[in-house]
Formats: structure tokens, sequence, C-alpha cells
């Protein structure tokens, strides 16, 4: 048998397993996509190190702990694992931004030192309304100051690469799952704030192109990050042909920061038990029952935005919500998406503990390449 060349795994691996009556070439590929900058980065051992989640440098290490994990996984044996593509991209405009933004909230992302910030006195933290000038209406709300928002221009042009190339690749062939590794989380932001380290919504952001590029797909986002998803909320509410389906699993404490206490419906689920602790067991629960209440949906992609702050070590996450999940348990949770018959589509969003978020990144990675290979698609 003649294999040409590949570059995600070794095509005489591959056709040892075509011989053998294993996968067939129409199998499932799970295309990871990152930064090229973050590439280079990693190679050259930069933004590794543990950091303080309050640092400046946070961000960049919570990306490229789980991207140095992903390029260390050795080649897939393919009669037990689905192939991992790596895929790199560069920066990109965030006009892109304008298929679910207004364009006068994209105007202010671009160039925010054109724009007046106005501190408010709003729950005791620093929070600002943004016009255009003082007589002006106030066009957005944020707690990023002036300054931070300008100073994260490049991640959030590198962020917008990745997901439009993540976009891309998962359209290209109804085979492929996508994991983007995103600088910073989104699903706090909402139509007219960007708050909580999240200046743009990733996750509804992907949901606008992959509809741009076929209107009649249908997609769902589950966020299963330890916070509710307040600003994909936001976004259902304000334009409910946007997700054709939504659900938040998240902790039952009230949070005070920028409404994510708000009621959620039937869009929400919050985990808080008695004893003030949530299992690792109940949690994956929670996800299957939600997944198997939407398989009659027939949806075409699931958007999963990805939190791993409910680790119970995590400083803002577990350890003060009492999420006891573990970062082998999210092995289970990648083989319970695994099973899905939709494209899956990973986009990172919380997760504090640098060093258990790469873990449990690695062993989500593992879980679902291995329940991927026993699952059909027509």
């Amino acid at each position: 048998m003649k294999c040409k060349r590949e570059d995600s795994i070794t095509r005489s691996a591959r056709c040892r397993t075509l011989a053998a009556g294993g996968i067939k070439s129409k199998s499932h590929k799970l295309i990871v996509v990152f930064d090229e900058a973050a590439k280079t980065q990693v190679q050259e051992e930069r933004f590794l190190r543990k950091v303080n989640c309050e640092n400046w440098d946070f961000p960049k290490v919570r990306r490229n702990k789980k991207i140095q994990k992903v390029m260390q996984m050795k080649r897939a044996d393919t009669r037990t694992e689905i192939p991992v593509q790596l895929v790199t991209t560069s920066k990109q405009t965030l006009s892109k931004l304008d298929c679910v933004y207004d364009k006068s909230i994209v105007k202010v992302l671009q160039n925010p030192q054109k724009y007046e910030f106005t501190k408010a006195d709003w729950m005791h933290q620093d929070y600002y309304f943004i016009r255009g000038s003082q007589s002006n209406p106030i066009l957005m709300e944020s707690d990023f100051m002036q300054d931070e928002m300008s100073e994260t221009q490049e991640e959030l042009q590198s962020d917008v690469g990745v997901l439009n190339e993540s976009v891309r690749r998962l359209m290209s062939k109804k085979a492929n799952d996508v994991i983007a590794i995103n600088t910073h989380p989104g699903h706090h932001a909402a139509p007219r704030r960007a708050t909580n380290y999240c200046a743009f919504n990733n996750a509804v952001f992907a949901a606008g192109l992959l509809k741009k590029k076929d209107p009649h797909l249908k997609v769902g986002v589950i966020d299963i990050d330890v916070h509710p998803g307040d600003g994909t909320l936001r976004f259902v509410k304000q334009n409910r042909h946007l997700l054709d389906k939504f659900v938040s699993i998240h902790c039952g404490y009230c949070f005070w920061r920028s409404r994510m206490g708000q009621d959620f419906g039937n869009h929400g689920i919050k985990l808080k038990s008695t004893d003030g602790q949530v299992t690792s067991l109940r949690f994956q629960k929670t996800i299957k029952r939600v997944l198997k209440a939407w398989s009659t949906s027939k949806l075409d992609v699931i958007i999963v935005s990805l939190g791993f702050d409910t680790l119970k070590n995590d400083p803002l996450g577990g350890s003060e919500l009492g999420f006891q999940v573990l970062p082998a348990d999210f092995n289970n949770v990648g083989h319970i998406f695994a099973q899905c018959p939709e494209q899956l589509f990973f986009i990172q969003e919380g997760g504090y503990d640098v060093t258990g978020a790469a873990n449990a990144f690695e062993h989500l990675v593992t879980g679902f390449r291995q329940g991927r290979k026993t699952v059909g698609r027509s």
C-alpha cells in the first residue's frame, strides 16, 4: 500500500492501521490551533514559569503551558487514539469581530486610546464607562483600564487569528475537531461589556464566524468554567438566532462581580451542595445530562467554553468554591465529549493554577482522542 507524506503522524503507522482493519481514511482528526509567536516562546522556554494570577505575564504562561504539553505529546498510535495535528496562526485584525459585535464596540477595542474612560463607583471595584467624549452616550462598560486594554492589543489580535483559523479548519472537513489555545478567556464579555479578563467573547465570536460561513449550521455552547458564562448569556438574550443551544454549568455561589449572579433560567445549572463541595462525579454527570438533552436537537457543532478553574487546587475557583475536580478527572471529561456525534470545538476560558490546568488539559486531550476513536459520524 502506497502512503503519501502526512504532517500530523507518520503515514506508515496510519497505513499499518488501515491494513489491520482499523480506522478509515476519513477518520476523526483533532486539530490544535495556537499562535505562531506562542510556539516560538515555548521553544525558547519563555513564559513557562509559574506566576501569580495577577501577574501581567499570567495569560501568556497559562496559554504556553498548555502548548508545551501538546507539543510534548508523543505521536499517536493510531490503533488507540485519533491523530492530532498542530497548526499555528498569525495575528488577525479585530475588525473580524463585527460578525457579532456592533462596529462602535469594535472601534473601541481597536483604539481604546481614542476614547474616554470615566471611572464609575460601581460595587467598590475599578469600573469604567467608555465614551467618545464626556458629552456622548456610553458606548461600553469595562473593568479594563485604558492602558490595559491598549496593551492587550497584540494578544487579542492573536486570539482572533487563532479562532478564525480554528473555524476554517473545523469547516474544512466534518471529521475534524478543534482545540483553540487562545490567550484570554471570553465568557464574561457581553455585547457592550469587557470584564473579568474577558475583552471579547471567544465562543460567541466563533459561533458568529461559523454562522457567517454557513447560516444553516446548528451550534451549541456548553460552558464548564466554574464561573457563569454571563456574557454569553447576554448575547443569547440579544440574538436568539446566534446559538441554537446554550448552557452554563457553574458554581451556585452568587458572584458580585459583573452581574454574574443573574438568573440563567434554562441556560444555567448551578452546582452547590449543602456541605459546600461539588464532587468530580457530579460535575461529570451534569455534563452528560446536558449533552444527552441536546442529542435530539441535531446540532452540527458543540463549542465547549473550557474552564479549568473547577480544579480543587485552583486559587480562584475550586479551592474557594468547593469543587473537588482533579487534573486526572479531565480524562473522563474528554471521553464524555468524545461520545458526541457533533463536531467539537474547545475554546479556553478560566483556570488559574497554571501547572494543574496544563496537566488537566493533557488529560482532557488524551481522553478525547481515545474516546473519539470509537465514535462514528455520518
